[in-house]
């Protein structure tokens, strides 16, 4: 796929971005990601120095072994593990119950962030859970101009270009920059607030909003469960219509009514804007299955069939987020009916 290639030629990476969450990154916006991410990369840190006796030495002689032990040839976690012997430590029980298990991970995660080892699939493909890590030099393909402050202002920049409308408080979200920093990095945008609400949307884009009809006809579309259209603000809410308030997704709890979800556990079914169902992809069967909120029409099942075949012949599987997987969706796949499409 155009994508893998575009992976493997390093003009599209997976790298630490907003809020220190991997983002699939552009080669034009590797620098702005890596320094976007740069403060929220040290959580996880402070945790195990607070809590899991770790020093921040320790941190920097495991980071020296790992770049001596890349400097020939990326390898896979468990190889660096074996490479750099016992300047890897084990966190004992109170580590796992803490999520850390080794000093590892903290060491791969700061080098990532610094841009100095890159992490790829060991296959290739995006989709996968093993990954290889290898020496990176972050200076060859970014400019080394871009500051701290100017990438919080281009961050927010994009993010309404991208959004088009939005509130601050969802762009701190997405941010994670928190309020006050978020309210600065937007004052320079020249945004103007919608009638009676919290967003704020670009002078010229408001124009085109108001002289925007929808299509009278339904059009629909089967996206990913992080699909921008609801990632970006976590707000499922302005996306149903009040005739489908009620309707329910699958969650750990049991069902949740969608009217009071942040994040989507399903992928979507969206026609012109608004969420008019679910999907998911069941492997041992090799379909589809979906529930619509209305009754579902031709045209609605002629775009399940045709990303029914796309995920058979392109894809395999199609998870909502990296760490799903076939047994781990049993239960949201019992939540949607195989529906003949």
């Amino acid at each position: 796929m155009m994508v893998d290639k575009l992976v493997a030629d390093r003009e599209l990476l997976e790298l630490p971005a907003a809020r220190a969450c991997t983002y699939l990154v552009p080669l034009h916006h590797f620098e702005l990601a890596l320094n976007s991410g740069w403060q929220f990369g040290n959580s996880d840190m402070m945790v195990a120095t607070k809590h899991l006796g770790v020093t921040p030495a320790e941190i920097d002689r495991l980071c020296a072994r790992i770049l001596d032990c890349l400097e020939t040839a990326g390898l896979e976690p468990s190889e660096i593990k074996e490479a750099v012997g016992d300047a890897v430590r084990s966190l004992g029980e109170e580590g796992k119950k803490r999520g850390q298990s080794t000093t590892l991970p903290l060491a791969l995660g700061r080098l990532q962030q610094e841009g100095l080892i890159l992490r790829q699939p060991t296959n290739g493909r995006l989709d996968t859970q093993k990954y290889r890590y290898g020496r990176w030099n972050r200076t060859a393909v970014t400019s080394g101009g871009m500051s701290r402050d100017e990438s919080v202002a281009e961050l927010a920049k994009l993010y309404f270009n991208w959004i088009g409308i939005a509130s601050l408080s969802q762009f701190a979200w997405f941010s994670g920059y928190g309020m006050k920093l978020a309210r600065a990095s937007v004052a320079s945008l020249g945004l103007v607030r919608l009638d009676d609400t919290e967003l704020l949307i670009a002078p010229e884009e408001l124009e085109d909003l108001k002289s925007f009809r929808a299509p009278s006809e339904p059009e629909y579309r089967l996206t990913g469960a992080m699909d921008n259209l609801v990632h970006l603000r976590r707000d499922v809410r302005s996306h149903v219509r009040s005739e489908h308030s009620g309707q329910t997704m699958s969650s750990e709890k049991g069902p949740v009514d969608v009217t009071g979800v942040s994040d989507l556990a399903h992928h979507a079914i969206f026609d012109r804007g608004n969420l008019v169902g679910f999907w998911d992809f069941d492997v041992e069967v090799q379909a589809i299955r979906w529930k619509s909120f209305d009754e579902p029409t031709d045209a609605l099942r002629a775009k399940v069939r045709e990303m029914g075949d796309f995920v058979r012949e392109q894809l395999g599987d199609a998870r909502t987020f990296s760490l799903d997987s076939p047994e781990s969706r049993r239960r949201r796949l019992a939540a949607l009916p195989l529906v003949e499409s």
